[in-house]
């Protein structure tokens, strides 16, 4: 995909588009088999008589949808302060997170609530039918055992996220 913005597009197919009309309008002066471009030119350029109410109109709606266009993309630029939310604790356990596009939730990471380091997980080994989990720090060796996958643990998790961000209950970072 692109990393252009959606304005830089926009502008781009303008400046293409008038580049294009301006050399076929040029051109077809010169070639016979453009006769439509150079009749389709005149026919735009011809000189009309209108009254000054059009001209005001025009140039409202003009105004109206620049200005509507700039909101939107002032709007869209900024993001929903919920973004600021990339920490909380759950099942005994910190976790950290990012937001991507579309507000998902992404590089979700368990953290040690005692020396703050990375969390390995896998399967509970007292657990023979492996329908737990181990999520243990190396430093520290606290074991958090929980039900079911790692994938399930991920889960339950965003969803508890989702739950305090619906709720708007989830906790602010301090100034």
């Amino acid at each position: 995909m692109s990393e252009l913005s959606r304005k830089e597009h926009v502008f781009r197919d303008l400046i293409g588009g008038t580049i294009l009309l301006v050399v076929a309008g040029v051109a077809g002066h010169f070639t016979i088999g453009w006769k439509w471009v150079t009749d389709l030119w005149n026919w735009i350029t011809h000189p009309i008589e209108t009254s000054r109410w059009w001209y005001a109109f025009l140039v409202g709606f003009f105004v109206v949808n620049v200005l509507v266009w700039l909101i939107r993309s002032v709007r869209q630029e900024q993001s929903p302060d919920f973004h600021q939310y990339t920490e909380d604790t759950f099942f005994g356990i910190t976790w950290r997170w990012t937001w991507g596009k579309n507000n998902a939730i992404e590089n979700l990471s368990p953290f040690c609530l005692r020396c703050d380091r990375s969390m390995r997980y896998g399967t509970n080994p007292d657990d023979f039918t492996n329908c737990s989990i181990l999520i243990g720090c190396n430093e520290c060796r606290v074991p958090h055992i929980r039900g079911g996958t790692y994938h399930d643990t991920l889960v339950d998790v965003r969803n508890e996220i989702w739950l305090k961000v619906r709720k708007n209950i989830w906790p602010r970072p301090t100034p």
